[in-house]
């Protein structure tokens, strides 16, 4: 989570879990020290080093949570002319075939 120090004391610096993860035993009020080096070594690196405002994290949590809620396969089966009847499978899921 990105914000200012007031967001990272009141998130508990949870907006610094990837130093957290690669230095758990390190105090938690250092994660900001150590950040831009993180940033740095992530660039070089070519890694993703994720850092987005809270609303942004948020929906992009709650997206991933909606997404792997669906059965496989269902986003990419619907589309805006059988949305409709791809709801409808949502609501009475096909019974699972039994074992033979």
């Amino acid at each position: 989570i990105s914000g200012s120090k007031l967001m990272h004391l009141m998130t508990g610096n949870l907006s610094h879990q990837i130093e957290h993860h690669c230095f758990p035993d390190l105090p938690s009020r250092r994660y900001g020290e150590i950040a831009p080096r993180m940033r740095e070594i992530f660039d070089r690196y070519g890694l993703s080093y994720n850092a987005r405002p809270l609303p942004q994290q948020v929906a992009s949590a709650w997206h991933k949570v909606v997404r792997l809620s669906l059965p496989n396969g269902w986003l990419a089966e619907t589309n805006r002319r059988n949305l409709g009847r791809q709801l409808r499978k949502l609501a009475r899921p096909e019974p699972a075939a039994l074992p033979a």
